[in-house]
């Protein structure tokens, strides 16, 4: 006669550490809500969570229906929800692991670990799209594995129940306040920033260009103003007319007659400065003084005579 065995009873007799199987996990009610079937989340040794709720960057939540989805960008971050429930007993610890067949999409998961003894509540975690292409995520899709181990002793301590009210409140906030829309989306980053730093720069140069071209119009009219007031210098300084270079002449002629000791009559000045000096706008260029022509005996020209000396 072959004795039947409790199975709850041979769960209890199992070593401390050792993981639960599904006959166990299903026995103590460790998982509630569990979806069954074929496509269902249970396995040997685990249990697959399926998703339920997303969680945006902007902190809307988006409950999925069996036949809806929800798309996560490039680069994008969600928070997602399992529509199953955990309830553990105090001997009995959990642990979330990534599902191989998301991170090979290009899907990561992340704030995975330990769900401690006695917890009664959701589980959710963050999804990062690490691929460049935007990835569906449906009502049930499996995106984190449990496993439960056995307690040598229970656990004193017990974790405070959460309403699942409050706890979506949590898991929005927490997204609205960290989550980034693009995360590690270097290329559309630096576009982004190029294209605020490119918008500021003509901003900054529709008042920088009237300014310089002000100040280059101020430069022009005072270098124009300088060379103007140069030329008129030079020009007064080296323009000689004939009565100039007449009155030049005869002051000449003057201080040589004075040094030869000879009086100069008008006549006599008039006829050695008959011919008008060559000037030109160089102050270098200037014709020599020429002497009188010698007049003749019939000349009715006077004499050049000596001045009368005084006696000591």
């Amino acid at each position: 006669m072959t004795e039947q065995t409790d199975p709850s009873a041979s769960a209890l007799a199992q070593p401390s550490g050792s993981v639960l199987s599904e006959a166990e996990v299903r026995t103590r009610g460790i998982v509630l809500d569990a979806r069954e079937g074929p496509s269902g989340g249970w396995r040997d040794c685990s249990y697959d969570l399926g998703v339920k709720y997303v969680i945006d960057s902007k902190g809307d939540d988006h409950e999925l229906k069996p036949d809806q989805f929800f798309e996560i960008q490039p680069h994008g971050m969600v928070e997602v929800i399992a529509s199953e429930r955990v309830r553990l007993p105090d001997d009995v610890v959990g642990y979330a692991m990534v599902k191989t067949g998301l991170t090979i999409e290009g899907i990561f998961a992340l704030n995975i670990g330990i769900i401690d003894p006695a917890y009664d509540g959701h589980i959710s975690t963050t999804l990062i799209n690490f691929s460049k292409r935007k990835y569906q995520l449906r009502s049930g899709d499996p995106f984190l594995r449990l496993t439960f181990h056995r307690l040598a002793t229970p656990a004193t301590r017990k974790p405070p129940p959460v309403s699942f009210h409050d706890y979506l409140a949590i898991r929005k906030t927490k997204a609205e306040k960290h989550f980034s829309e693009t995360f590690l989306d270097m290329e559309g980053t630096a576009k982004a920033v190029s294209t605020e730093l490119l918008g500021e720069w003509k901003k900054n140069l529709f008042i920088w260009i009237p300014a310089i071209g002000f100040v280059l119009a101020v430069l022009t009219l005072l270098f124009n103003m300088a060379a103007l007031v140069l030329n008129l210098t030079a020009s007064n300084r080296h323009s000689v007319t004939d009565a100039d270079v007449h009155n030049i002449c005869e002051d000449v002629a003057r201080s040589l007659g004075k040094q030869q000791q000879m009086a100069l009559t008008p006549g006599q000045l008039a006829s050695i400065c008959s011919n008008p000096i060559a000037t030109s706008n160089s102050p270098s260029t200037t014709a020599p003084l020429q002497s009188a022509p010698t007049a003749p005996s019939t000349s009715t020209a006077a004499p050049l005579r000596r001045a009368p000396t005084t006696a000591p």
